[in-house]
Order: structure tokens, then sequence, then C-alpha cells
């Protein structure tokens, strides 16, 4: 490999962007996620043409000379990164692509202190390894459930607030958010592609209301909820899906560690002054 540019992504990668981020997990945990939904590539290029360097989602894109090999996706606060993705071509992984891509994407996010932090799948123990080895620490775990709706009856309607807006981003990017309005508090659901409702609220599992309004709304998705590890009440647990560790590290030590392990590149390394 002769040289690697590393720059911010442009609205005409979206389509490399989204598949590399789609293949970089296995095919039953991509259906879980926003980035294994049919229309994934365009919305990353809808979030790429606004144009705007200070938007919260920063994506930036490793270009060698046969085309873009490895993408990152940073969620930006004030003091305080999330990489939401990284994800390099399988035909390049083992030849620090990722490190290098990572190291860059960080510093020209423009947030260089803080707390940096991100989820990673239980089975990936070879990433696992390498984040800890940066600096990285489990603060919580969380899984992905199927759920069966709860037992207890429970007579009080679900209003469901938002669809039309819900519709129009489902019929698009194949997937979407709304909010259920119960007697008992409001709770946000979302569609995951054409399978699955998926919950992120404890207390919305207990629920009859929401699962009945899920229902309504279409009786052929299963449910599956994101939530702290063993909080949901074993009799509504179908199966486990996957379970996932939120792992933080502070951003100067990160750096740190890329730094003085990734010095020295076996190829020639650009990036944006």
């Amino acid at each position: 490999m002769d040289s690697l540019d590393i720059r911010f992504a442009e609205p005409a990668d979206a389509g490399q962007i989204a598949d590399l981020l789609a293949t970089s997990s296995r095919p039953d945990v991509a259906q879980l996620l926003i980035c294994g939904c049919k229309g994934a590539s365009e919305y990353i290029r809808m979030q790429l043409a606004a144009g705007v360097r200070n938007a919260e989602s920063a994506y930036f894109v490793a270009q060698a000379p046969r085309g873009i090999i490895g993408a990152v996706e940073l969620r930006r606060r004030s003091n305080r990164l999330f990489l939401n993705h990284i994800a390099v071509h399988h035909n390049y992984r083992g030849q620090r692509v990722g490190a290098v891509l990572f190291l860059a994407a960080v510093r020209m996010s423009g947030v260089n202190s803080g707390q940096i932090g991100l989820d990673l799948f239980h089975d990936n123990v070879r990433a696992l390894h390498w984040y800890s080895r940066l600096g990285f620490a489990t603060m919580t775990s969380a899984e992905f459930l199927e759920l069966a709706p709860p037992s207890a009856a429970d007579e009080e309607p679900a209003y469901a607030a938002g669809l039309p807006q819900a519709n129009l981003c489902q019929e698009r990017f194949g997937f979407s958010r709304f909010d259920l309005i119960t007697g008992k508090g409001t709770f946000s659901a979302g569609r995951i592609g054409e399978t699955w409702f998926r919950l992120t609220d404890v207390a919305a599992i207990g629920s009859p209301s929401v699962f009945a309004a899920l229902k309504l709304l279409d009786p052929a998705r299963r449910i599956f909820a994101v939530v702290p590890a063993s909080s949901a009440p074993r009799a509504q647990v179908v199966r486990l899906l996957a379970t996932v560790h939120r792992m933080e590290a502070d951003i100067s030590e990160v750096l740190t560690h890329l730094k003085s392990r990734h010095s020295v590149q076996p190829f020639f390394v650009t990036t944006p002054a």
C-alpha cells in the first residue's frame, strides 16, 4: 500500500461507507442496527450533504488508491466523543488501517479532551482486547432481548405520536422512531428493517398497553429491547440476541496509546491541514 488519505467523508462516499458498516457486523446482528437497514446509504448521504463540519455526527474515511477501505462515525459534544462506528474492508484488516483511521479521526474531530465512549458486542473478543489496550474500560452492559408480551392484562390504551413523520422515515431509510403515550408514561419505540420493533425503556417492557399498541401497528413484527443486563422479566424473554458493553476512556490517553503504538506506519498517511 503506497498511501492512505484520511479525510472528512463526502456525500459521494455514502454508499461505500454504508457497505463497510453493514458488513462489519454479523448478519444476525446487523439486522438489529440502523446500519443494516436498506436506506442506510441514503441516510448517510443526506447527513453528509448538509455540509456542516460542526454537525453532531462526523464521518471520516480512509482513502487508498483503489477506493475507500475504512470509515469512522464519531458523535461529538463539547468535551465528549462517542465512537458510533469504525469499519475496515476485510482485505485490509490486520494492517493497522483501523488504528491510523481512529487516531486521525479523533484528531480531526475537534474534540481532543474529555471522555470517549463506544458500544462493543460481547463476542467481538479481538476488538475488546484492542480497546482495552488503548485504555478503555467496561462501564455497563446491556442485552438485546427478543420479548413476548407481559401476561398481565391492561385495559389502558396507548396512543402513537409522530407516526406520519415516522412512516416517511421508514419508507425512505428502513428505520424510524415514534412515541407511545400511556397512562404510565411516554415511551420511545422504533422500527428496524422489516422485522423488528425496538424498545429501550425498561418500564415499557412491562406495559401490556405498549405491546398491544405495537401489535395493532404491525402484527407481523417481532419486538426486541435493548436494556441493562438481566433487567427484563425472565418470563417475557424469548431469546437473547446479543450482549453489548459500554466502554469509556480518556481521549488524551487513547491518543497517547495510538500514537505510541502506531507512530511508524507501513504506508504514507496524509490528512487535511
